[in-house]
């Protein structure tokens, strides 16, 4: 059914009818999941998984926007044009990750700054107190920001194009506003998103079971492993999906506005004039 079908909660449970896609799955297996048992395989350093941040928040704004075209009404929207929409709007992303990071590091750097201008003079501490507390809340936002836009901001980035700035925003608007909405959504996004990652792992297990008793052949321990995680796959596929959803529910409780349904003519005019 196009768009939103009940604009609350129950929506965020369709997550797992367009998560549950193989070649969403696929493309997450190849691009993230066999890039980090390769990493892992090298260096056996969890730092180095570090690196699959680039692919993981790629992927999400492809497979974010593939289901966003699915609820307008495009069920067979293709999977490679959603990686060129990725590779041409990933940038916004990137930028906005770079920016607030480095504003994090440079507030936190300043609040060290101050925290030890107290230490040396008493009195100038208490005149810096109040820059202190606001240096303080500054860099607890700007972390909301980045946790908020795992989600949010690639939801936005994948369904309005959004910019590094206006993601930033659109990050810290919903915290603002719906942030029980979004707590309440992501718990259902976790359970509903695991629980497929367990179901399709045992079936692969017991697959694999019936396949040893029929041939009397096994796996090396480390390929079956490799084999089992193609269930983690459908998890983020189910995970990305959900996260989707949640944000139209959110924008549609924000703003009243249903933007699987298309934008309104006024942000339309917005975005060509912009």
């Amino acid at each position: 059914m196009k768009g939103l079908v009940h604009k609350n909660y129950k929506d965020v449970f369709r997550g797992v009818r367009y998560g549950l896609s193989l070649k969403k799955a696929i493309a997450i297996y190849g691009l993230l999941i066999l890039p980090g048992w390769v990493l892992w395989l090298l260096f056996r350093n969890p730092w180095w998984l570090l690196i699959l941040l680039v692919p993981y928040f790629f992927l999400k704004i492809a497979i974010s926007k593939m289901v966003f075209e699915q609820l307008k009404g495009d069920d067979f929207y293709p999977l490679d044009k959603s990686m060129k929409f990725a590779l041409r709007n990933f940038k916004h992303y990137l930028a906005f990750f770079i920016v607030d990071v480095v504003l994090i590091a440079f507030f936190y750097l300043l609040f060290v700054l101050i925290a030890f201008l107290g230490k040396v003079n008493f009195i100038v501490g208490a005149l810096l107190l109040p820059i202190a507390l606001f240096v303080f809340a500054f860099i607890l936002y700007l972390v909301i920001a980045l946790i908020m836009s795992e989600s949010v901001g690639i939801s936005a980035i994948a369904t309005q194009e959004y910019d590094a700035f206006d993601t930033l925003y659109e990050s810290l608007s919903m915290f603002n506003s719906q942030v029980y909405r979004f707590v309440a959504y992501k718990t259902i996004n976790m359970i509903q998103s695991y629980l497929t990652a367990i179901v399709i792992g045992g079936v692969i297990y017991l697959g694999y079971l019936a396949w040893i008793s029929i041939t009397g052949w096994g796996l090396d321990e480390l390929i079956f492993y490799v084999v089992l995680s193609f269930a983690y796959s459908f998890k983020l596929s189910v995970w990305f999906a959900t996260d989707l959803i949640a944000y139209l529910v959110m924008v549609y409780k924000r703003d009243g506005v249903d933007l699987s349904k298309g934008l309104p003519e006024a942000l339309q005019n917005m975005k060509s004039e912009g």
